[in-house]
């Protein structure tokens, strides 16, 4: 996904590779037409103007020593750049911010001339541009010049891309907020905040991007500012498609189309982000599709940054549908603007993506420069998402080529990029959904590990194989359980504390109100403005959980629970009468781990398309008598269950020697702890025929059979329940809950 590109100038090398490509027509002529008359600028004497995307007008303005003023540039449609030049002709800075309203702030030291140079960032647009405000400095003015500056300097600090660099970026920026605070300018506050936030999502700091947009776009709101309020959701947006909410992504993106939509305006950055959530979600055509249609509002506006990421989409999209060919050819198109336009960050994405092309081909070498490249780059820009990438990607090719051990190492160093990123994420919800976008890194590192053991099986590697696949499951509900018994809302900001009560009920106000909508009569837009109001209301409540979990002082002890290693879940969690089996299954192999107070025993099953389809089916089975077949009679439904039950006794026998006829011989007459994940988590395994017995006897005749999310998670149950007293009586109860 992306969002745009904060600085569009194009430099001297810029200049000099379009012109080997073409892509300017005449030779010549510099990238934007300077206005030579630069109109003077008057108080309270607005000037209101059209330019078009290659042009740029200039303005001048003369202060004497001690002298403020205060320019704005209202935006009409498209965002503008406004550069400010001192004496000389020299460049102090450059201005732009996503307001309806672009403010400069200057204090003359000494009597000045300035020139003021606007520029559209994209296309053709209309901008108003009038001195505000012209007197002698007061020390509130000069506050608010430090606080520009601040930001200034942030934007510098910010585009160096280094990791120190972008530390010092985000101190500025809260500095300035601090000045614009008290200075009670709630716009700048917004726009800050906004910039912050986009900071914090390069670099992998979700949760605190989260707050800073969560807090923006409740100014923008109170503003009235819908464009500004647009931006915010469609960063936050690609927020969620980072963290794997892809379909809440797509969500989210729709609303700010529709919010464009109702000022009149239209975003390709926005646009290209959804054809990217269909890509996310596998729908490579539909979002080849929208791509190219990108691509010819971006080509219309020469918008070359634009551009290069549009070609690096498309590309991307005839890859996964097979056109190799096409692939290449877009690729290398945005490799070339991407290297004049000087943004490490999207240059190491299409690099990435040369490489992953390549070493399908079988060109390891190849391959490998562009990972290494695009592992530099993305180091340079901080992107610690796209590192953890590339470097599962290096170990997907060394593993390949047979490299095991330095497979071993990529792939070890990417689970901690990814282990490091999730402790950045206070949203449990947030936190799953990146762990399982994140979760095929993991299934590779099992699978390598067992092919390392038959190479080397003295150095018993399914013990550790074991211990990934317990942390990858554990981890999250091992946070969830100790966060429910700790007091995590302990001098927490009442604020926050009542915001929350307050949306909670919301929520369950505008739940019932939909319900009462849909059992009525309802047009499919009444419905569908119901639901967008219940995501946004949800959405808002998911942000806040974790902004106060994130000022939590109790927090910070609770993100890095430990899962239980091999050896402590057969000390702490088996008995000799009980046995463990643990389930990996992944796109190339599938894994059983049988596990005894003193043994463990791994076996390979198939891989997980394989399995997964089997199991459903017998899930669609067992669940046929739930499912309401419109205008289906008595008869058809009493046939159609038949079938079912027919169906079932094959099915489900088929699964059981699929998933547990491998290790049964190890069940004896042993109590059965199962751990499963995917689809196999729905599967009522004790009601799956016994793979010993000759009949269809379920497992349940012969074994207790207890299911588990992870043999850590039963540990620490175990734990929280030792000391508690029995209950002085028993309630069953039976319900049909409703999970909205």
């Amino acid at each position: 996904m992306s969002r745009p590109f904060r600085n569009l100038a194009l430099n001297l090398l810029s200049i000099f590779i379009l012109l080997i490509f073409g892509w300017l027509e005449v030779a010549a002529a510099p990238l934007g037409q300077v206005d030579t008359t630069a109109a003077p600028l008057e108080l309270n004497k607005p000037i209101e103007r059209s330019i078009a995307g290659d042009e740029a007008h200039s303005y001048i303005l003369t202060l004497a020593a001690g002298q403020y003023a205060q320019v704005i540039v209202i935006q009409k449609g498209v965002d503008t750049v406004v550069s400010v030049y001192g004496l000389g002709g020299s460049k102090l800075f450059d201005v732009e911010s996503p307001n309806v309203n672009l403010p400069i702030w200057l204090i003359a030291d000494s009597a000045t001339t300035y020139r003021l140079e606007v520029k559209s960032q994209t296309k053709a647009t209309h901008y108003e541009i009038k001195l505000q405000e012209l007197r002698q400095a007061t020390q509130e003015d000069r506050s608010r010049v430090a606080a520009q500056q601040l930001s200034i300097d942030a934007r510098t600090l910010r585009d160096k891309r280094k990791e120190q660099s972008y530390e010092q970026a985000t101190e500025k920026y809260l500095a300035a907020l601090d000045i614009w605070r008290n200075l009670d300018d709630k716009p700048m506050q917004a726009s800050t905040l906004y910039e912050a936030g986009w900071l914090y999502g390069d670099i992998g700091q979700y949760q605190k991007a989260f707050d800073c947009y969560a807090r923006s776009a409740a100014l923008y709101k109170a503003l009235g500012d819908r464009k500004g309020e647009s931006d915010v959701f469609n960063n936050t947006a690609w927020l969620y498609g980072e963290l794997g909410e892809d379909q809440k992504a797509l969500d989210m993106y729709d609303q700010v189309m529709q919010n464009l939509k109702d000022i009149g305006e239209t975003d390709p950055v926005v646009i290209s982000n959804i054809g990217a959530s269909y890509a996310q979600l596998g729908q490579y055509q539909r979002a080849l599709d929208t791509h190219f249609r990108v691509l010819e509002l971006r080509t219309a506006t020469k918008d070359y940054a634009g551009l290069s990421i549009t070609y690096s989409n498309i590309g991307n999209c005839y890859y996964h549908l097979g056109d190799k060919t096409k692939a290449i050819d877009f690729y290398n198109r945005s490799l070339e603007l991407m290297l004049q336009v000087g943004n490490d960050y999207y240059t190491g994405t299409v690099v990435n993506h040369l490489g992953v092309l390549y070493r399908g081909l079988g060109d390891y070498d190849r391959a490998l420069k562009y990972f290494n490249q695009a592992l530099a780059l993305r180091e340079s820009a901080g992107d610690q998402r796209g590192i953890a990438t590339t470097l599962a990607d290096i170990a997907r090719l060394e593993r390949d080529r047979g490299n095991l051990n330095e497979a071993r190492k990529r792939i070890e160093e990417a689970l901690d990029k990814i282990e490091w990123l999730r402790s950045r994420v206070a949203s449990p919800q947030l936190r799953i959904s990146f762990l399982a976008s994140t979760q095929q890194y993991r299934e590779f590192y099992i699978a390598l590990l067992m092919q390392l053991q038959k190479e080397k099986p003295a150095e018993q590697l399914e013990r550790v194989a074991f211990n990934a696949s317990e942390t990858g499951r554990a981890r999250s509900l091992l946070q969830l359980l100790a966060e429910a018994g700790s007091k995590i809302r302990n001098n927490v900001d009442p604020s926050m504390l009542e915001r929350k009560r307050v949306l909670t009920d919301l929520i369950d106000e505008k739940a019932h109100l939909h319900m009462r909508l849909l059992s009525g009569k309802h047009t499919e837009q009444q419905a569908t403005a119901a639901l967008k109001e219940i995501l946004a209301l949800t959405t808002e409540l998911e942000q806040l959980e974790g902004r106060i979990r994130q000022s939590s002082p109790q927090f910070a002890a609770l993100v890095q629970p430990v899962p239980l290693k091999l050896e402590e879940v057969q000390e702490k969690v088996l008995d000799s009468d009980t046995l463990l089996l643990e389930y990996s299954l992944g796109e190339e192999k599938s894994f059983l781990w049988a596990v005894t107070p003193d043994s463990i025993k791994t076996y390979e099953l198939p891989k997980r398309p394989v399995i997964e389809p089997v199991a459903r089916r017998v899930y669609e089975l067992l669940t046929a008598r739930s499912v309401n077949v419109p205008n289906e009679t008595l008869e058809q439904r009493r046939q159609r269950l038949e079938l079912a039950d027919a169906e079932y006794d094959k099915a489900s026998a088929s699964l059981s020697q699929m998933i547990l006829g491998p290790a049964a011989g190890e069940f004896k007459n042993k109590r059965l702890l199962i751990v499963t994940e995917s689809v196999l988590q729905f599967i009522p395994f004790a009601g799956l025929p016994d793979p010993v017995a000759g009949d269809a006897r379920p497992l349940i005749v012969g074994h207790e059979v207890v299911m588990a999310p992870s043999a850590s998670v039963v540990s620490l149950l175990r734990q929280e329940t030792a000391n508690r007293k029995p209950a002085s009586k028993m309630l069953a109860v039976l319900a049909d809950p409703v999970f909205s």
